[in-house]
Parts: structure tokens; C-alpha cells; sequence
């Protein structure tokens, strides 16, 4: 009887220590991801200062001075000269979307 007593009270034993290692693994993944989730909202948040540094020192005017001063680089296209850019009035028409009638 008392070896029987003492193997469930082993065998208890084991499988709290089993599930305490259990629950200190998922802890520390959680302590992981919740690291990684943090060091990741720091980049974002240095990456939109850059963004806008970069666009508080980066003009339209700015990148055309750089570009008219710079031999490499061919001349700027106008994009509605080229014919590139339509206007939402020249679009493709769907066949199958009824356009709403205009009232007179």
C-alpha cells in the first residue's frame, strides 16, 4: 500500500512539474511575440518620422531642380501629354453596370 501511495504521489508530482514547464514555455512565447510586437510598432514609428523628414525636405520643385541639374537623367514626361493619365469620362465602360439616369 505504501508503494502504491508513493508512485501516485510521484506520478502527481511529475505531471504538475510537466505542466508547470508547459506553462512557463507559453509564457515566455508570449513574452517573445509581445517583445517582437514591440520592437516592430518602433520601427514603424522611427520609419514614419523618416517618411516624413523625408518629405519635409523633398519639394516637387525640389526633385525637378535635381533632375534638370543631373546629365544622366532623361527630361521629365508630362504624364497628360503622354497620354498615360485618363480622366474618369474617358474610362472603359462595363456593359453590365446600369449608369444611373440623369435627370433633366
Amino acid at each position: 500500500m505504501f508503494w502504491k501511495l508513493l508512485a501516485i504521489i510521484i506520478a502527481i508530482g511529475l505531471t504538475a512539474c510537466g505542466l508547470l514547464s508547459m506553462r512557463q514555455a507559453r509564457l515566455q512565447a508570449v513574452h517573445e511575440l509581445a517583445d517582437a510586437q514591440l520592437r516592430i510598432w518602433r520601427h514603424d514609428e522611427r520609419l514614419l518620422l523618416l517618411r516624413a523628414e523625408i518629405a519635409k525636405r523633398i519639394t516637387p520643385d525640389g526633385v525637378r531642380n535635381m533632375l534638370a541639374h543631373s546629365p544622366d537623367l532623361p527630361d521629365l514626361i508630362d504624364a497628360a501629354e503622354a497620354g498615360w493619365l485618363t480622366l474618369p469620362d474617358e474610362g472603359p465602360v462595363d456593359p453590365w453596370v446600369r449608369l444611373p439616369e440623369r435627370q433633366p
